[in-house]
């Protein structure tokens, strides 16, 4: 996407007005997501950001901004896109079955699950089985965070890749463009609360 978001001097949080009840709310997933941003730019083999992760998880428990449950099912989380990286097929799906049917996980993380799983059916049954599950992280992100949200653009890139490998060319193109006007108005969005956005 090749943005690069920077804070203005003058810049005041959307959230600001509602004060310290406001921050913590929004607390948890804006750290998580510059978590993301860096994993995702750099890879999970770098040292620096498995210690980031650990820090910021210890952090966020400490805090109360995630409950030890939360935590457990991140680990779960975490442990399957390990075997998926590391092609122990069998473990994989296995773990991320037991994911699924735990009744306490957050509905902020059906996201993150359905790429997984969208990751595992691709493993199993190739593009176009992994298909169904890609298209529910978008819907399930616009569900939650909105149309223009930064979940869902990452959403919506995960998708057309998947799409793409699936040869899905006229599908490609219609979410291209939903993507890039997702990216339009969160830019929008994020330019109204004092955050410059340069390409």
């Amino acid at each position: 996407m090749g943005r690069i978001f920077t804070l203005t001097s003058s810049a005041t949080p959307s959230h600001a007005a509602t004060g310290p009840a406001g921050i913590v709310a929004h607390a948890k997933s804006t750290i998580l997501a510059y978590i993301n941003m860096i994993y995702e730019a750099l890879g999970k083999v770098y040292p620096i950001i498995q210690d980031m992760m650990s820090d910021t998880i210890w952090r966020l428990l400490r805090y109360k901004l995630m409950s030890p449950e939360e935590d457990h099912i991140n680990l779960k989380v975490q442990l399957a896109d390990a075997y998926l990286e590391s092609g122990n097929y069998r473990e994989a799906p296995r773990t991320a079955e037991e994911i699924k049917d735990v009744e306490y996980k957050s509905e902020r993380m059906m996201p993150s699950l359905y790429m997984l799983f969208s990751r595992i059916d691709e493993v199993e049954n190739g593009a176009e089985g992994a298909i169904e599950s890609a298209l529910r992280s978008v819907v399930t992100c616009m569900e939650i965070f909105g149309k223009w949200s930064d979940w869902t653009v990452s959403s919506l890139d995960f998708y057309c890749k998947v799409l793409k490998r699936a040869w899905r060319v006229d599908e490609v193109r219609r979410v291209v463009q939903d993507c890039d006007l997702a990216i339009e108005k969160l830019c929008g969005k994020l330019e109204d609360s004092g955050v410059r956005v340069s390409d």
